[in-house]
């Protein structure tokens, strides 16, 4: 079940006369200029009626900047574990006279593991850096889709967000990285963002 709302407008001022411009304050003075509004249930979803009033309009694939906690505890333990194992063996080789150059060699590739971890985490807090510095950017979230990735046999979900620009109203399609909702259909969201990628500002 869902309402939607219709709202007329005056053309002119009722209480100054001046022409109005559509935003539904008079710029004179400040005077409302809804003529009427009138609110109809309808037993579609908003997300249905939301995706219904942005068809056609162009649309922009994202992704948000950073990653999930759960994923950066992942990377961190599972790079931590590759690269300081090896590392704690030279170690004990070296004091107890055992160890081996050909051995660094070895170690070499766990610590390349290792190392290859930690990249994805360093990317991401260069892109929500340069994210913070970007542009501010309002939008309304009409929704959710689900995404091609799939984490725990759960579909990664993916924000269709409507912007408001100079060149007219699009669709942003944001793929959060994660399978929860945590915002709700209708919210409005204030975001930044720099390069195609996005953050969410709490």
């Amino acid at each position: 079940m869902g309402r939607v709302e219709t709202i007329e407008y005056y053309d002119r001022c009722p209480s100054c006369g001046a022409a109005a411009d559509g935003d539904g304050i008079c710029d004179y003075c400040g005077a409302s200029l809804v003529r009427r509004r009138t609110t109809t249930e309808t037993n579609e979803s908003f997300e249905d009626m939301a995706l219904r009033e942005d068809r056609g309009l162009p649309v922009e694939k994202a992704k948000v900047a950073g990653m999930s906690g759960s994923m950066k505890f992942f990377l961190l333990l599972f790079g931590g574990i590759w690269f300081l194992t090896p590392t704690v063996l030279v170690v004990l080789f070296s004091l107890t006279g055992i160890m081996k150059p050909w051995l660094f060699a070895f170690f070499g590739i766990f610590w390349a593991v290792g190392l290859g971890c930690m990249v994805p985490l360093v990317v991401s807090v260069v892109r929500q850096r340069a994210c913070r510095n970007g542009q501010q950017v309002t939008a309304s979230l009409r929704g959710y889709e689900d995404g091609i990735y799939m984490i725990n046999e759960r579909p990664v979900q993916v924000m269709r967000l409507r912007v408001e620009t100079e060149a007219g109203p699009k669709l942003v399609l944001l793929n959060t990285g994660a399978t929860n909702r945590r915002y709700a259909p209708g919210m409005e969201l204030h975001l930044r963002t720099a390069n195609g990628r996005y953050i969410i500002q709490e």
